[in-house]
């Protein structure tokens, strides 16, 4: 590539250093940026995961981070995760139509719709069609297929409706489907069919940057305190199974040597405190959420780290949780309590999973580690290899680059027709 390229990509959760989680795109601009491609970033001021959510007086308001435009559209705060997030993600959706004049004139070459909700591919294809770009639809979660059985909803809801029917819009229109899991492919074909030559696998993962900071001091003090530790860092929400952790804890609370640190907010902490009370677990440690900069220093204090999932049908896709891309980087070993086909962990040899409930295997596993310490160093070597070379975002920035702008898949500078 000599000239520059543009993307554009409408999500609903743009995050940043600044704002909060869901950073994939943040990466991967800061990574294409060094192949000649520029990226901006659309999307809504209020996201429920935003810590700190963008301040605007006006919508559409453009903002540059670190280098990247970050174009925001206004929207309604909310409390519960209910009818006000839908109106908030419908909201976002229409403000994104008003946005239209604007986002057209940064001349995009590639218009991304990315999930989760897949209700932004509607502007997204009217943006890609005035602007006579690429539409990419990117698939970070299978909704409404998550909601479904996440949530208990019927597949005759409304909201449930509505969800499929952008998603089978996306499909239809996109020059390429992107998704962060390879078995993904297997869904689109079994519901759409006809899609595996316009399916790309482009992981998840993040772009290493900033030197570690220094550990939380709560973090430290449990180091001091155990001679293994296992830490968990992420969302305490119902999705990441943590009700099993704290199982697992009352399993090894006769190992006096062992200890728990749970890093993270979200709606299940004080229900999770609670029952850690409840159950007199003193091998449990809640140490809040940690800032970003400080992540890779708590992750170094970790002897193992833990992540667990919902018993979900849509994980037989495969999985492709951030968290266990961060623990691969610090090289530390992975221990899962989640059934997935298409799992990294596996993949990656870097650790050991059990179904959800098989807590006899995760303690052996857990002895395994703490009595053979070469175990635990071939683990943790695997999963920084396995990182390095399939979830660095400089290595899936390039690969990106070459499926939107280069050979046979390069760009047609045209929206797929009905």
């Amino acid at each position: 590539m000599t000239e520059r390229r543009k993307i554009v990509v409408i999500t609903h959760a743009g995050g940043s250093p600044r704002h909060g989680p869901n950073m994939r795109w943040y990466y991967l601009g800061q990574a294409l940026r060094e192949l000649r491609v520029d990226v901006e970033i659309v999307s809504s001021s209020w996201f429920h995961k935003y810590m700190h959510p963008p301040v605007i007086g006006r919508s559409p308001e453009t903002e540059i981070i670190d280098g990247l435009h970050y174009h925001w559209i206004k929207t309604r705060p909310y409390r519960n995760r209910g009818a006000a997030q839908v109106l908030n993600q419908l909201e976002f959706t229409l403000g994104c139509y008003r946005a239209a004049a604007l986002i057209v004139s940064r001349g995009p070459d590639v218009v991304v719709a990315s999930s989760p909700h897949p209700l932004v591919v509607y502007p997204a294809v009217a943006v890609a069609a005035k602007a006579g770009s690429e539409f990419v639809f990117e698939v970070r979660d299978l909704w409404p297929e998550l909601l479904i059985e996440l949530g208990n909803f019927g597949r005759t809801h409304p909201y449930m409706l509505l969800l499929k029917a952008a998603e089978r819009f996306g499909v239809r229109k996109a020059s390429t489907i992107v998704s962060v899991k390879p078995g993904d492919v297997e869904y689109f074909e079994q519901e759409y069919g006809g899609v595996r030559d316009r399916f790309a696998y482009v992981p998840n993962g993040f772009l290493p940057m900033s030197p570690a900071g220094e550990p939380p001091p709560a973090v430290e003090q449990a180091r001091r305190r155990y001679s293994f530790l296992i830490g968990y860092v992420g969302a305490l929400s119902a999705y990441y199974g943590l009700d099993r952790l704290l199982e697992l804890a009352c399993r090894l609370r006769h190992r006096s040597g062992i200890g728990i640190v749970v890093a993270g907010q979200g709606d299940r902490k004080e229900s999770l405190v609670a029952k850690a009370a409840e159950l007199g677990l003193e091998n449990v440690h809640f140490v809040g959420s940690i800032p970003r900069r400080e992540v890779p220093a708590a992750l170094d204090c970790f002897d193992a780290c833990y992540v667990g999932l919902e018993d979900l049908a849509v994980h037989r896709y495969g999985v492709s949780c951030n968290k266990i891309y961060e623990y691969m980087h610090a090289a530390r070993p992975v221990i899962g309590s989640y059934r997935a086909g298409h799992d990294p962990v596996r993949a990656a040899g870097c650790g050991f999973s059990a179904p959800p409930g098989d807590y006899d295997s995760l303690v052996k596993g857990i002895e395994a580690l703490m009595e053979t310490p070469q175990l635990a160093f071939e683990y943790g070597r695997r999963a920084r290899a396995y990182f390095d070379e399939h979830h660095d975002f400089r290595i899936v920035a390039a690969d990106l680059a070459r499926r939107l702008f280069g050979g046979a898949s390069g760009l047609n500078r045209k929206t797929r027709e009905e």
